[in-house]
Parts: C-alpha cells; structure tokens; sequence
C-alpha cells in the first residue's frame, strides 16, 4: 500500500509518498522498497504528480509515461494545474505504446469479477437454503432459474450504488456492448457451462456493462495527484483523479478532487491519498476506522438503552414501535452518533 501527503501554504507545495510497493503473484506477495512514485511534470514549470495504487497504465509503467510527457509536452506552460492534469491525461490516453493485449486483458478482469461476484451470490443463497431447511426441503425449493436471476438483480442493485465514471457519462452502453459481445458471450458461456439461456447471457452482459461504466474500482486503479502551480494559480493546486482501465477509447476517469490555498480559511492545506490511516493517526491522534467502528457500538448501545427504558416501562419489550416512537429513537441515535463522530473528528 502506499501513503502520499501534500502540504502547502500561501507560498509554495511539498510533496511526500513512501518508496513502497508489492508484488503479488497468486498467493505470493513480495514487497520492495525502491519504487518512484513522485515524478517533475516538466523540467521548467513547478509542477509534479504522485502515482498511487497500481503503478502500470494498461501494462505501461507510469514512470514511462510521465518522462513521455515531460519530453513531449513538459515545455509547454499551462494557465491552471487542472489545464496540466487534463493535457497529462489526454496524452495517455493517445499513447501508442498502450497495447490491445492490456485492454482486453482489463475487460476480462472487469467480465470476470463480475460473472465471480453472480456465481458467489448463488452460492451464498444456496448455503442459507441449506442451513434453514432440511437438505430434502431445501433440494425441493431450489431453483437455478430464480437463483440466477435473484443474484442478477442483486448485483445490478450494488453496482446502481456507483456513480458512471466523469469520463465515460457520454459513452453509450449499447456501444460498450456491441465492441465487447464478441469476447464476453463465449466468456460467460463457458463459466456458466452453457447452461443458461440467451435472457440471462444479455442480463449478465448488461452487468459487465454497468461495471464498465461505473466507478466500482479493480486492480487497475491508479491514483493521479497532480501538484503545483500553473501560469494564472496565485497559489499553489492539486487536482487528484483516478484511472481504471480503457473503455473503447476513453481511459476510464473519475474521482475528480480539487484543493487550493485559495480556498483555506487558515492559509494552510494538508491532503493525503492512497493508505490515509497513518496520516489520520498523525494528524487526529486516530484511525478513522476506530472512530467509524466506535460510533457503529454507541449506536447500537444507544438501541439497546432505549428498548430497556421501555421494557421498564411497559414491563415487556415491544415488538413494533408506533412510527413516531420509533422516529424519536431514531433521532436520539443519530444525534448522538454524529455529535461523537464530529467532535472526534475536529479534535
């Protein structure tokens, strides 16, 4: 994992990252300690860019395409570090060096995972099946048809939760469909065994589809932070963005974060990427998970409180509350939970 901070002020931008980054084959992880992640943009403007998460772009290192466009484009000034972050994108996004080998190897990545992820619900629903009813009864109610189509709809719902990447929003899915089916039908047939009908191969092409689309990440994602200054930036920016494969012919960008001393109130700015818990534990004295984990125990001790002050009450506990009741409890919890989460937060 890897952990990048950018502090600033008024006057200038210090980049930091840790020179760590593993290498997993299957079950094998080694880790080496001699990986560049912070890189000069040019050689004659203030600007640079940390690499986080995967240090390849389709199977080009990062390293190389940063000393491209620093050849290329690298001389040329800039109006605002956004300018510098969109020209370093379109000038990946057309490098000749990305192979189609890498890309169909991301789409089989993202069809893959998907078809894992259906394959998985059903077992998961076949298990529960198994565990609440006798193994006779349980044989008797299943049915592979609602299984798969059950665990369709439950992965169309997860994957609904994200947002279409920035840079694909005017990308059509029938378009993604038409340029793909050719390599994920047979894919999907033959994980399946050739045992599902022609609804459910549009349904689960329709899936990879989605996840196309959409910002879920994959083990392709890489973190871009672009830092410094451009020709009309007062002061110093930093704009951060990730990429996650190709997608026809747009790389697959999103997560567009914009920071600037400009908009500080304190004349200060201290952001952090990639890994964030050691920074949070230096910066707020706390892992954001132990708050996040903490607040989660106040809210259900909160719960368990009020069901007690009404089994006192009533002399028995309730098995459904009134609406207005239960909306009081609810209100109770939440103002609790989010006055912890906050005051820890800011202290």
């Amino acid at each position: 994992m890897t952990t990048e901070i950018a502090v600033a002020n008024r006057l200038g931008i210090a980049l930091a990252t840790d020179s760590a980054v593993t290498i997993s084959r299957g079950e094998a992880v080694k880790v080496f300690d001699t990986a560049d992640k912070l890189f000069e943009l040019s050689s004659m403007h203030p600007v640079a860019v940390m690499i986080n998460g995967n240090m390849d772009c389709l199977g080009l290192p990062w390293e190389i395409l940063v000393k491209d466009f620093r050849e290329a484009e690298g001389n040329k000034s800039r109006t605002t570090v956004k300018e510098w972050t969109d020209d370093f994108i379109c000038f990946v996004e057309g490098h000749l060096r990305i192979s189609t080998d890498a890309i169909a190897s991301y789409i089989e990545h993202i069809a893959s995972t998907q078809i894992d992820a259906v394959q998985e619900d059903i077992r998961n629903m076949v298990s529960s099946v198994f565990q609440s009813l006798h193994p006779r009864s349980a044989i008797k109610n299943l049915s592979f048809s609602k299984l798969l189509d059950d665990a369709i709809k439950n992965r169309q719902s997860t994957l609904q939760t994200y947002t279409v990447a920035d840079s694909l929003v005017s990308v059509s899915p029938d378009a993604i469909t038409k340029a793909y089916s050719p390599f994920t039908v047979p894919m999907i047939y033959e994980r399946f065994a050739g045992q599902i009908p022609e609804k459910v191969i549009t349904d689960i092409e329709t899936l990879i589809v989605e996840a196309l689309l959409r910002t879920i990440s994959s083990d392709h994602t890489s973190g871009i932070v672009v830092a410094g200054f451009g020709e009309q930036d007062t002061f110093p920016c930093l704009h951060k963005v990730e990429i996650d494969g190709r997608v026809l012919s747009k790389l697959k960008v999103s997560g567009l974060q914009s920071e600037s001393i400009a908009n500080s109130s304190d004349g200060g700015l201290v952001s952090y990427f990639a890994q964030t818990d050691v920074i949070e534990r230096l910066l707020k004295g706390v892992d954001q998970r132990f708050i996040d984990r903490t607040a989660d125990y106040i809210k259900g001790a909160v719960i368990q409180v009020a069901e007690a002050v009404e089994k006192s009450i009533t002399g028995r506990t309730p098995k459904r509350r009134s609406p207005r009741r239960q909306a009081i409890i609810d209100n109770i919890v939440e103002s609790v939970t989010d006055e912890y989460t906050e005051n820890t937060t800011n202290n």
